[in-house]
């Protein structure tokens, strides 16, 4: 089941490229860091998501092995609306 983060997100990396892999699942294991995204376009999708979906992110979270792969960063998203919900 996708849900609207998920959606976003996967949309976001469909935007700037064509994806190495095929399928849902493949694109959620897909670690897209090394080597999709360089530094700036990191802190950029960094950005997006945090405005996009009004949450802040730590300099943990961002060293995660969670942050690695798409769905991941899906998950940890999830986790910081659930935990802390929407910023203000």
């Amino acid at each position: 089941m996708t849900d609207d983060i998920e959606t976003a997100v996967v949309g976001y990396f469909k935007a700037i490229g064509d994806l190495p892999v095929q399928g849902l699942q493949e694109t959620l294991d897909f670690a897209y860091v090394p080597g999709f995204l360089d530094s700036f376009a990191t802190i950029e999708f960094v950005i997006w998501l945090e405005e996009t979906f009004h949450v802040r992110l730590s300099q943990e979270q961002l060293q995660s092995e969670q942050f690695r792969t798409i769905g991941g960063v899906i998950e940890l998203v999830r986790q910081l609306k659930a935990s802390r919900g929407p910023l203000d």
